[in-house]
């Protein structure tokens, strides 16, 4: 089948005379619109005398589409009268349709060429991928062949090899073998007179088994009533054991508990002693603290209300020693000692608490 996209050659001569024809007609019909007289075609004075190229390759010549006589000459001369007129408008349509459909076959030649180019770069493409293909898929068959030689090579080697290693087998390890098989079967016989025999031996022993362990289930079932009276004398004996050992752990229990309520009752009062004992002697510290403080101070024992001495004051003095002594006027550097006291007296009230009360 031939490719659509291919023009035939008797199609583009065609083509190229139908253009001639129209461009010869358009002149001729120019010349007679603008009142000239005939001339050839091709002259120095034809309209179509100044070709220019297309895509096609093909001459489309200056002339103006769609032309008629009106448009070309407004003014006609007289001899021209109105059928003239329509005939020579009838005759212009024609030419603008033939021009309409001969710059459609001016682009459909020049899409055709175009895709002709493209087939024709795409089919040196392919040519060139073919060439390459081809080289390597010579080089594919040398290297096959390569390798079918050398296979063959190697597989003759290797049935030279096997045909000596046959040779050898039948030749010498055949009998070899015979020898030992027959060797092997007479061992074998002997071995099947012994196994015989000790299936012989067996058999007599299963029997003797057997008997044994009939003598022996008989020998159990005599002993198996010793046995029960054995197990309900240690049963009973075993519960007498665990009466005993539940009464002598209550009683310890019980001693016990006793000994623990004692010595709990002597903690306690041992306990309210040493509280006693200890607020005693906090209040005796208590009372030699404030002796000492007042001494080494100076502070009066009296204050206006009736208390004994400003406990305020005292605390004060005691958590700032130096400031303590700028309020009451009173400084201790005639002694040569610092004014701070390293003396903890709490504030805390309470029956154990130490306070200047």
């Amino acid at each position: 089948p031939r490719d659509p996209r291919v023009i035939p050659a008797d199609d583009e001569a065609l083509i190229r005379s139908l253009v001639e024809d129209v461009n010869q007609t358009a002149s001729k019909i120019a010349r007679r619109a603008r009142g000239e007289p005939p001339q050839t075609f091709g002259g120095p004075s034809s309209v179509a005398a100044t070709p220019r190229a297309t895509l096609s390759g093909l001459p489309r010549f200056a002339f103006t589409p769609n032309l008629s006589a009106r448009s070309a000459n407004p003014d006609p001369p007289p001899r021209f009268d109105a059928a003239t007129r329509a005939e020579l408008d009838d005759k212009l349509r024609e030419i603008d349709n033939l021009t309409r459909t001969v710059e459609a076959m001016e682009r459909e030649l020049s899409r055709r060429d175009v895709e002709t180019k493209t087939l024709r770069r795409e089919l040196a493409t392919a040519r060139a991928e073919v060439e390459e293909r081809d080289a390597q898929i010579a080089e594919v068959c040398a290297e096959w062949e390569r390798n079918v030689s050398s296979a063959q090579k190697s597989r003759d080697a290797d049935v030279a090899s096997l045909e000596s290693r046959m040779r050898h087998l039948s030749d010498v390890e055949l009998a070899a073998l015979k020898a030992r098989l027959e060797d092997a079967e007479g061992r074998a016989a002997k071995a099947t007179a012994r196994a015989e025999a000790a299936e012989a031996r067996a058999a007599a022993a299963e029997q003797e088994t057997r008997r044994q362990v009939a003598e022996r289930d008989r020998k159990l079932a005599l002993s198996a009533e010793d046995h029960r009276r054995a197990s309900a004398e240690r049963d009973r004996k075993a519960a007498e054991l665990s009466q005993r050992y539940a009464a002598r752990v209550a009683e310890d229990e019980r001693r016990h508990r006793r000994t623990l309520e004692t010595f709990r009752a002597a903690w306690d009062e041992e306990r309210e002693e040493m509280r006693r004992e200890m607020q005693t002697v906090t209040a005796g510290a208590a009372a030699f603290v404030r002796r000492e403080v007042l001494n080494r101070h100076g502070l009066s024992s009296a204050r206006p209300d009736g208390a004994i001495f400003d406990e305020d004051a005292v605390r004060r003095m005691l958590r700032n020693p130096t400031a303590a002594g700028h309020e009451v006027g009173h400084e201790t550097e005639h002694n040569g000692r610092n004014s701070a006291i390293p003396v903890v007296i709490p504030v805390a009230g309470g029956a154990g608490s130490n306070s200047f009360a």
